[in-house]
């Protein structure tokens, strides 16, 4: 059974905060295009984090413990080896 959960996607180097609803069953690869697309208009590496965990971008979020109500760290390093 699919289950959806709740959780902020803090993005410091952007100065945003997103509130969004996510799929147990989506990977953080799936949410990282959806980003790209929206977000972050070159090809910079995304990387999220949750409880100072760096998220397997290939593993469901329910199978890294990622409870409704979670703090997502969205980290976006730019070309040359930088975090903006």
């Amino acid at each position: 059974m699919s289950q959806d959960i709740v959780c902020t996607i803090e993005y410091p180097g952007g100065n945003k905060k997103f509130t969004v609803q996510l799929s147990y069953e989506i990977t953080p690869a799936e949410l990282i295009e959806e980003f790209k697309s929206q977000i972050v208009t070159n090809s910079n590496k995304i990387m999220l984090y949750c409880n100072q965990k760096l998220l397997d971008p290939n593993v469901p979020f329910r199978k890294q413990n990622v409870q409704n109500g979670a703090t997502i760290l969205m980290n976006v390093e730019v070309e040359g080896g930088g975090d903006f």
